[in-house]
């Protein structure tokens, strides 16, 4: 009666309860099998149950100077690449982006990029884990880079003279320093 084959998890609930009814019945592999059988449909099943439900955040950024090689994207001070450029993200902030290209001005702006509706709390988890379908977020930024404004060398060479004559009024102006022991202490 002990050399019958058994399942492992079958024999470790017939060790645990010897004393039941169902230790002592004459067929436990009828059981074993029906619980063995149950578990092997269950299983594609929970496979299937913990591959659905995905989310895709995308960000495009493009510019005017695309055509021209592209201007350099940095986002949150990382740089990412030339423009037009799509990178994927995690979650939904306020971005900090630095376009940099040469004969323009760099632009450095904040874009917020808000959360869609089933971005909440709890609808969150569902989507992003049971939802059968993949569900791709794409945004897309278009940027206007301004042109260098052309600056003459004699406003250069002026706007250095006013520089300089405002740095020596400043220098005159600084007061003395006082000795570390003559200052007066204030208790707040």
């Amino acid at each position: 009666m002990e050399d019958r084959p058994r399942c492992i998890d079958c024999a470790t609930r017939l060790q645990d309860v010897s004393s039941s009814s169902f230790a002592r019945s004459p067929h436990p592999i009828s059981h074993c099998v029906s619980t063995c059988t149950l578990g092997m449909r269950l299983l594609p099943c929970l496979l299937v149950l913990s591959t659905i439900g995905c989310v895709e955040r995308r960000m495009t950024i493009r510019t005017n100077v695309d055509n021209q090689g592209g201007a350099l994207v940095s986002i949150d001070d990382q740089e990412v690449g030339y423009s037009p450029i799509s990178t994927g993200f995690t979650y939904y902030a306020d971005r900090e982006i630095r376009l940099i290209k040469d004969g323009y001005e760099t632009v450095t702006l904040i874009q917020p990029v808000p959360a869609p509706w089933w971005d909440a709390l709890l609808v969150e988890f569902c989507v992003e884990n049971l939802w059968p379908v993949t569900i791709r977020d794409d945004r897309e930024f278009k940027y206007e880079l301004p042109p260098t404004a052309a600056v003459s060398t004699g406003e250069v060479i002026q706007r250095g003279q006013r520089l300089r004559s405002e740095a020596q009024a400043g220098a005159e102006t600084l007061p003395s320093i006082i000795p570390p022991g003559s200052a007066t202490r204030t208790n707040f």
